[in-house]
């Protein structure tokens, strides 16, 4: 069992050292963590919210920003990692959450698996 909790400890330091290597969130490209910002508290009040609850920015018929390169700090994932949750969690931490905020956002809207 000792070698078993070993090698757990391992595999979980190698995940956590390829994802820092890797430095980069998996998106989908799903559209929906720009959907609905009406809901969010944090978006619901910006210039980002669309009427419809939708950013602005979003093209709705290929999911994809029309403004990628100059987007808000809310919206870079790596980029709100390093500026604001390096010092509270790792970074395969915070992707592990944001992926769960994915799923969340999937089941939540009923489009399918992320």
């Amino acid at each position: 069992m000792k070698y078993g909790s070993n090698l757990r400890c391992v595999f979980r330091d190698l995940i956590n050292l390829i994802m820092e290597i890797k430095r980069k969130f998996d998106c989908s490209c799903c559209g929906l963590c720009c959907r609905d910002l009406d809901k969010n508290p944090y978006l619901k009040d910006t210039e980002l919210c669309g009427t419809d609850g939708v950013c602005i920015y979003l093209d709705q018929n290929t999911n994809l920003c029309t403004i990628y390169n100059s987007r808000p700090l809310i919206c870079r994932v790596d980029d709100l990692y390093d500026s604001r949750y390096r010092d509270k969690m790792s970074r395969s931490e915070y992707y592990k959450l944001c992926h769960e905020i994915c799923k969340i956002l999937n089941n939540n809207s009923g489009a399918g698996s992320v």
